[in-house]
């Protein structure tokens, strides 16, 4: 059965500490549990989530959302970016099934970033080897004032800003996130299609 492959990639590095990890962790398992309330999500989605610090890691390995959940992304270390655009890459190679002259593949993907905006390692190679390979939805989170949002716009990606790290600020974004993964899930089981993806956007949550 087609699917509509979902990744997340969070940045976990030690400017997350405190606050917003914490914010992050109670942001994922509300995801989830909005996501397992809607029945076109239940049939359509798996969802693989990512995060890098000095290392890079898969906190939910890519599946279906009825997969049972065991995570706490702990926040340490430097924000090597390249590390998780490397594993990402080789996860969604992987995972994601391609259309061929036999059978239909997965639907378009739907990559979400999480970012304070101060990455290091070869991320700039490594994101235009992501270009290469995916040809759906790309969006940027800034979290917090402070990014820099000069480098999170040369991503290339739709960027979504938040005003703070602060748990209130996250939460909305999960929010925000589960509403698109919804949207996105419904239009392709009403239109058995993918979707267009549409000009980039730039918008703010409080």
């Amino acid at each position: 059965m087609r699917c509509l492959p979902v990744f997340i990639l969070i940045d976990s590095s030690s400017s997350m500490k405190g606050e917003a990890i914490n914010a992050v962790n109670t942001g994922i398992s509300s995801l989830l549990k909005s996501l397992r309330t809607n029945p076109f999500a239940l049939e359509t989605v798996n969802l693989c989530i990512l995060s890098f610090n000095t290392e890079a890691f898969i906190v939910r390995p890519y599946s279906d959302l009825m997969t049972d959940d065991c995570f706490d992304i702990e926040a340490k270390g430097k924000s090597n970016l390249g590390l998780g655009l490397d594993l990402l890459i080789s996860e969604m190679l992987l995972r994601i099934n391609k259309t061929t002259t036999e059978i239909k593949g997965d639907w378009k993907p739907l990559v979400v970033f999480m970012t304070d905006g101060r990455p290091s390692g070869a991320w700039k190679k490594k994101l235009k080897e992501f270009h290469g390979i995916n040809d759906g939805q790309f969006v940027v989170c800034a979290c917090g004032v402070k990014s820099n949002l000069h480098t999170l716009e040369s991503f290339g990606g739709s960027i979504v800003i938040l005003n703070n790290k602060s748990k209130s600020s996250i939460y909305e974004f999960f929010k925000w996130v589960s509403a698109s993964i919804l949207v996105h899930s419904q239009k392709i089981d009403q239109n058995k299609s993918d979707l267009e993806i549409k000009n980039k956007f730039k918008i703010q949550l409080d």
